[in-house]
C-alpha cells in the first residue's frame, strides 16, 4: 500500500513538480505551495503539507535542495535527514521517497546510496542509559521514481554504511570502561 508520509525533493526555480504524479491533491498542494511561494526549495528547508484526509499519504515532507547547479551529495544528506527525522516526529510507520527531481542529475547512484544510508542513521538514538526509551516507528522507507532494481546493490552498500556509521556511534557514545 501507500505510505503515511511522502517526501518528495524539490531545486529551486522548478516549474513543473510532481508533474508525473497520478495524485490529484498531492500535485494541487505542491502547486499551491510554490505559487503562494511558502516554500521556496532554498537548500536543507523543508515544508510538511497537511494533506487533510484519511488516506495514505496523509503528509507531503517538500524538501529543498537548493540550486540544482549547486547540487552535491553532501546537501541531499542532509535535507534528506531532516526530512526523515520529521516523519519520525510525525509518528509515520512508512515513507515514501520521491527522487523524481535528481534524475536530472549525474549523481542518482550516489544519491540512492546516500538516501540509504541516511534512511539507516535518521533512527539511530543512544538511548542505553535512558530510563524513559521512546521508540521509532518509523519501519519502512521507500525510494520511489526510478528504476529500483539497477540501483539494489547501492542500496544495499547505503544500509550498511549507514549500519557501520551506528555501530561506531554507539562505541563513542559508550563510556570508556564499557568497551574493555
Amino acid at each position: 500500500g501507500l505510505s503515511d508520509v511522502k517526501v518528495i525533493f524539490i531545486f529551486q526555480g522548478m516549474k513543473e513538480v510532481g508533474k508525473n504524479l497520478s495524485d490529484e491533491v498531492i500535485k494541487n498542494s505542491i502547486a499551491h505551495v510554490l505559487e503562494a511561494e511558502d516554500f521556496k526549495a532554498t537548500n536543507g528547508e523543508i515544508l510538511t503539507v497537511n494533506l487533510l484526509r484519511k488516506e495514505a499519504p496523509t503528509k507531503l515532507i517538500l524538501a529543498g535542495l537548493g540550486e540544482k547547479e549547486n547540487f552535491e551529495i553532501e546537501k541531499l544528506r542532509k535535507v534528506t535527514g531532516k526530512a526523515i527525522k520529521e516523519a519520525i516526529k510525525l509518528k509515520a510507520k512508512s515513507i515514501d521517497i520521491h527522487v523524481g527531481a535528481l534524475k536530472e542529475t549525474e549523481s542518482m547512484n550516489d544519491a540512492v546510496k546516500a538516501i540509504s544510508e541516511v534512511s539507516v542513521m535518521s533512527t539511530y538514538k543512544f538511548d542505553t542509559y535512558k530510563s524513559e526509551k521512546k521508540p521509532v516507528e518509523l519501519e519502512t522507507v521507500n525510494i520511489l521514481a526510478c528504476n529500483i532494481d539497477s540501483y539494489e546493490d547501492t542500496i544495499k552498500e547505503g544500509i550498511a554504511l549507514g549500519e557501520g556509521n551506528i555501530i561506531t556511534r554507539q562505541l563513542v557514545n559508550e563510556p570508556a570502561n564499557v568497551l574493555f
